[in-house]
């Protein structure tokens, strides 16, 4: 590849989406690879200038939870002028994006987050050409603060989304499934570890023909309200503990832990400034939005900036991390009993030990030059892949 057109058609929360295309353009340019790129605000500002790329000569276009597949000029898809590879980005599990998913482009390379949503993607979108499957990436600060001069013992950097505005939303499309939504959030505080889509399916009475991408659409807001339900349930379990946490993020106000003394809330900041956050906190919570296998990149981030990482369980936090070594893991079921995880919160050399242990392998496995490299070589792949499209066509 020797041309690039990076395309902001979504702005993501806190501005995510131009932190990750900027930094990922950054890199294409140290390989010698031209850049342009059209970010959201001026695609809002002036849709009809995104025809002018249409003239112009990429060799690539990409996207993070694109929009684009959506954005028609003349009657005919922005996608199908350009007619080069499209890599789509997602950071979600693909349920949340099937809006763009399911637009046909026969030269569309979709980079997912892990290998079970590699598989969904795969089985409920076969039109798609190229699947990746590419973890969240997280560099190492040039700088670090140390451990026991940080200015926060804890921090959670989210969003707050009340579960009446959520249980609004799915009573508006099929009242049956509020009932549905709070059955699996409770099965999932009892210990369950079932795909969402097997959970839903179960309790709805559904076979398999039933749940297409489509059908699955449909439930988005039961996932939100399981994810939503989880967050709450770990801060109340905290809060009675009277742990000291910092929390970042929108909507906290809404919230009944708002009102927590030990807890101190700050207005919603830009990505960037977030990651300064996490390079002055010594650990870092996370709640894994339902990914199985995927580390959510507060995982990641708080890694990268040896910060001590608390989180319920997902594969690749199991598989490659000791727990109470590496990290400092937490079942919901247990919460409530399990005296030893709230003394270890307490004990500031051990977090420590944890932070630099953690910090260490998480580079060794994840050096976050060599994934790039890895990247750069897999869209190279699907580039010449679909270079053979042109030819059998």
């Amino acid at each position: 590849m020797k041309k690039v057109l990076f395309v902001e058609s979504r702005r993501l929360c806190y501005g995510s989406s131009y932190y990750l295309i900027d930094r990922l353009s950054r890199f294409f340019k140290q390989k010698k690879i031209e850049v342009e790129f059209f970010d959201y605000d001026a695609l809002c500002n002036d849709p009809q200038k995104l025809e002018t790329f249409s003239k112009k000569s990429f060799d690539a276009i990409f996207d993070i939870n694109s929009q684009l597949p959506g954005i028609y000029q003349d009657d005919t898809l922005f996608l199908e002028q350009l007619d080069i590879p499209f890599f789509h980005r997602i950071l979600d599990h693909p349920l949340h994006l099937h809006p763009s998913l399911q637009v046909p482009y026969q030269k569309e390379c979709v980079i997912c987050l892990d290998e079970h949503h590699k598989r969904y993607l795969q089985k409920k979108y076969p039109h798609i050409h190229h699947v990746i499957a590419l973890p969240f990436l997280a560099k190492v600060p040039e700088k670090q603060i140390p451990f026991s001069k940080r200015k926060y013992a804890f921090l959670f950097p989210a969003t707050y989304i009340p579960l009446s505005y959520l249980e609004d939303q799915i009573k508006e499309r099929n009242a049956s499934d509020l009932l549905i939504a709070k059955e699996i959030l409770s099965l999932c505080i009892q210990g369950s570890r079932e795909d969402f889509e097997n959970l839903y399916k179960s309790l709805a009475k559904e076979d398999e023909k039933e749940m297409d991408a489509e059908r699955i659409y449909r439930v988005r807001f039961v996932d939100r309200y399981v994810r939503a339900g989880l967050r709450e349930f770990v801060l109340e379990q905290f809060a009675s503990h009277d742990i000291v946490m910092d929390i970042v993020g929108d909507n906290w106000e809404y919230s009944q832990l708002y009102k927590n003394k030990a807890f101190h809330f700050h207005p919603s900041c830009s990505y960037q400034e977030s990651l300064s956050y996490i390079a002055n906190t010594k650990t870092v919570l996370n709640v894994q939005p339902l990914f199985r296998e995927a580390m959510h990149d507060r995982i990641t981030n708080a890694f990268c900036c040896g910060a001590v990482v608390v989180s319920d369980p997902c594969e690749a936090l199991e598989t490659n991390f000791t727990d109470r070594k590496e990290y400092l893991g937490y079942h919901f079921a247990q919460l409530k009993t399990q005296d030893s995880f709230w003394k270890l919160l307490q004990a500031e050399e051990k977090l420590e030990e944890i932070a630099i242990a953690g910090q260490k392998k998480y580079r060794s496995l994840y050096a976050y030059e060599n994934r790039m490299e890895m990247l750069l070589k897999e869209l190279e792949k699907a580039v010449q892949a679909m270079k053979k499209i042109d030819k059998q066509s």
